[in-house]
C-alpha cells in the first residue's frame, strides 16, 4: 500500500469540505498530520497500520485537499472536522493520533468529546516548545510565503537529489534526510502543492498556545500532555 493506493474521500461540513484518506479493516484510529502537512504525511506508517487497524486520515482545513475555514478562530473547529470525518464514517469512538499541530487538535477533540476519545497518541506535539519570538516569525513568514510548494512541484526531483533532500528537509529539521524512502519524499511534499490556508492555522496554535501558557489549569493539562 501507498500513498496512491489510500482511498481518497470527502465529507461536506458546515464552511466547506474535508479530504480524508481511508484503508484497512478493524478497531478504528484516526491520524491527524501538524502544520503545512497533509494526511499523505502518513503514508509510510498507513500500511503497517492498516494491516491491524481501519484508518481515517482527514486533511486538516486548509491543508492538502481541504478547503480553509472562513470567519473562525481557535483550534476548536479543526477538531470538529476530525469528529466529523469520524461521524461521516460511522465511528463513534476511535483512539486518535496527533502529530505536532495535529496534537493540539487531538486534545482539542478529546476535551470537547471525551466519549469519543477513548485513547490519545502525542507525536511531537506543538507546544512542547516554540522556539522564541525569532522562530515564532520566522515560522509565521514560511506559513505566508509557503516555500514548500516549490518543493511540492518538484518532488520527484528531491527525492532523486542528495543535496536537495538536504536542503529540503534539513531545514525543517530532518534526522535522516537521505534515509527517506521516495515514497515518503513524495507523501511529505504532495500536499504542499494543493494547501490554500496554512498561515490561519499557525496563528490559532500560537493564541491557543499563549492562552494555554497564560492559564494554571490549562497549562497543567498541557504540561502532562506535551512531556
Amino acid at each position: 500500500m501507498t500513498a496512491a493506493t489510500l482511498e481518497e474521500r470527502w465529507t461536506g461540513v458546515k464552511g466547506g469540505r474535508i479530504r480524508y484518506l481511508a484503508a484497512g479493516a478493524g478497531q478504528p484510529l484516526v491520524l491527524v498530520h501538524g502544520l503545512g502537512g497533509s494526511a499523505t504525511n502518513w503514508c509510510e506508517l498507513a500500511p503497517l497500520l492498516a494491516a491491524k487497524y481501519r484508518l481515517l486520515i482527514p486533511d486538516l482545513p486548509g491543508h492538502g485537499g481541504s478547503e480553509p475555514l472562513a470567519g473562525v478562530s481557535g483550534l476548536q473547529p479543526y477538531a470538529d472536522r476530525v469528529a466529523a470525518v469520524m461521524e461521516r464514517e460511522g465511528i463513534p469512538s476511535a483512539p486518535v493520533v496527533g502529530h505536532s499541530l495535529g496534537g493540539l487538535v487531538v486534545l482539542r477533540l478529546a476535551l470537547r468529546r471525551p466519549e469519543a476519545v477513548p485513547a490519545i497518541v502525542l507525536a511531537g506535539a506543538a507546544g512542547l516548545s516554540i522556539g522564541g519570538v525569532w522562530l515564532r516569525n520566522l515560522l509565521t513568514a514560511m506559513t505566508v510565503m509557503r516555500p514548500g510548494r516549490l518543493a511540492g512541484r518538484h518532488r520527484t526531483l528531491v527525492a532523486r537529489s542528495q543535496f536537495l533532500r538536504r536542503v529540503v528537509f534539513g531545514f525543517v529539521g530532518a534526522a535522516d534526510p537521505l534515509g527517506l524512502t521516495d515514497s515518503a519524499v513524495d507523501g511529505f511534499l504532495a500536499g504542499q502543492v494543493l494547501h490554500t490556508d496554512t498561515a490561519s492555522a499557525w496563528r490559532d496554535a500560537i493564541q491557543s498556545f499563549l492562552a494555554i501558557a497564560g492559564s494554571p489549569s490549562s497549562a497543567s493539562v498541557a504540561g502532562a500532555g506535551m512531556s
